[in-house]
């Protein structure tokens, strides 16, 4: 069985040492439907994981084991701490990186024969090497045991049984997996027992999109799995300015029947964007220069229609909400509009600046979108004093995967007096975030800070699992009839605002 607690240099040295990390297949839009779905399935399945770690202490010294982990392929084959490698499949080992490159070719489930010393013995032993995801579910195993902030939670609450059990349960469902995108899934569905907010695991491209530092393929489209009437649909829940997805048709509450010509719901393409498994999020994965046809079905169309995108690489966070700027003429007034995208970079703030300023300079009033991820406490206060400053009405949008460090500045924004919220109530998701990067290239999403590290910055109100209430509750229907009904209705509250100034601002 897995164990409750490991070292964690362990772990960190198997990181990097013990593990194929392999090479994704490319593809592109001349190749059909199922080969794009089984390129994208199988390339997070490749890698193989051994299950040791070796050291060397002196370069002229041979590589030598120095953990063998529990349940692994060299464990299972006998290898004990202290064997000496000589060779993989008849090739000399002279040292860990030669070690390294040699595993590299391998895939899971492929039998590899090592050559050892043991004292004064050498003999060849055999193995098949595990699926890389494995090397994940040793981590993540070993990282939430020794988590503090989680244990706290959960002692709170009486529930630290679920922590006991979860090794158990995250050996049980990986196991089980057939690939490695079901076996991320089911992980994440035992983090959820928690009910922790930021315990995820990330994929490594969604990663990459949240950081942004990275050039890669994207639609920027996001989905959302709901349960209509007994069946799984997929909408469009978020669509990044600038993208592909922006410059189409696309809106808000669409629903996406396929892609590629398989159901959303099942499609390979799907991945989970980073948050909680609760929240039903996912991304689409793309490559540079991709192209996907969709079939979808928008809120005022009962006739599907087919979309072909192409992906772009030059889209990003920050890029996102700068050509979220624009001025909207609406009964007779300017609305400047600004969306902040996750706020992790201390560039979002000047590009706020530079927008609220001047481009919107001249609007009557300000329609700041705070839906989605958060980012950093430091940037969006700096963002609140200047929304602060500025005496237009403002509405900022919220609903409820308005999360983390968003949560903190509606919660400021709704003590200005020129400002109002609209929308649903936010995630309750401000406990801080700490990533740790896993074997197969995904990341362990986790809790690093109580939320009571904040309190100080929201007059002592506890927002954990709580959330920021809306001064105006919105619900948008399932089948609205207009695109973003949401942002409609922010519109409409904004001119009613600018319409009735004294009583928009309390007087």
């Amino acid at each position: 069985m897995l164990p409750n607690r490991l070292y964690r240099n362990l772990f960190t040295a198997t990181l990097c040492l013990g593990v194929s990390f392999g090479f994704a297949p490319t593809f592109g839009h001349d190749q059909d439907p199922a080969k794009v779905a089984s390129s994208i399935s199988d390339e997070k399945w490749r890698g193989g994981y051994l299950g040791i770690v070796p050291f060397q202490p002196k370069r002229a010294e041979p590589v030598t084991i120095g953990r063998v982990i529990n349940d692994s392929p060299a464990q299972k084959a006998e290898l004990q701490k202290g064997d000496v490698i000589l060779q993989v499949d008849g090739t000399k080992v002279e040292s860990i990186a030669e070690l390294k490159n040699l595993l590299k070719a391998k895939q899971p489930f492929d039998s590899i024969q090592f050559e050892i010393q043991r004292d004064d013995e050498t003999f060849a032993s055999r193995m098949q090497l595990d699926p890389l995801v494995y090397g994940d579910m040793y981590n993540v195993a070993e990282a939430i045991s020794r988590n503090r902030v989680l244990n706290r939670y959960l002692k709170e609450r009486n529930k630290t049984d679920l922590l006991d059990k979860a090794p158990g349960r995250l050996e049980k469902v990986v196991r089980a997996s057939k690939s490695h995108v079901e076996a991320r899934r089911a992980m994440n569905e035992v983090l959820d027992l928690f009910n922790v907010s930021h315990t995820a695991i990330v994929p490594a491209e969604a990663m990459n999109g949240l950081k942004g530092d990275k050039p890669q393929g994207s639609f920027g489209l996001e989905l959302r799995m709901t349960s209509e009437n007994g069946k799984s649909i997929m909408r469009v829940s978020d669509i990044m300015p600038g993208s592909p997805a922006a410059e189409s048709e696309l809106g808000i509450g669409d629903e996406v029947r396929t892609i590629d010509g398989i159901p959303a719901a099942e499609s390979p393409r799907i991945q989970l964007s980073g948050h909680e498994h609760r929240y039903h999020l996912y991304a689409i994965q793309a490559k540079p220069d991709d192209e996907m046809t969709i079939v979808y079905r928008s809120t005022n169309n009962v006739k599907p229609s087919d979309l072909k995108l192409k992906s772009a690489t030059d889209i990003n966070p920050l890029s996102a909400t700068r050509d979220s700027v624009r001025v909207i003429e609406e009964s007779g007034y300017s609305l400047g509009y600004l969306r902040l995208w996750n706020v992790l970079s201390s560039e979002t703030s000047d590009i706020a600046e530079e927008a609220i300023e001047k481009r919107l300079k001249n609007c009557d009033g300000l329609l700041i979108d705070l839906r989605g991820r958060g980012g950093s406490v430091l940037v969006l206060m700096k963002i609140a004093k200047l929304l602060k400053d500025d005496e237009r009405p403002t509405v900022a949008i919220i609903d409820g995967d308005t999360r983390s460090a968003k949560e903190v500045l509606a919660w400021r924004l709704r003590e200005h007096r020129y400002t109002k919220l609209v929308g649903q109530r936010t995630a309750g998701a401000v406990t801080g975030a700490g990533f740790q990067r896993l074997p197969s290239g995904d990341y362990l999403m986790y809790p690093v800070a109580p939320s009571e590290s904040l309190r100080h910055l929201t007059g002592g109100e506890a927002l954990e699992g709580v959330g920021v209430k809306p001064d105006i509750e919105f619900q948008p229907p399932i089948n609205p009839s207009t695109r973003d009904a949401l942002f409609d209705r922010a519109k409409k509250e904004l001119v009613r605002a600018l319409k009735t100034h004294a009583e928009f601002i309390d007087l």
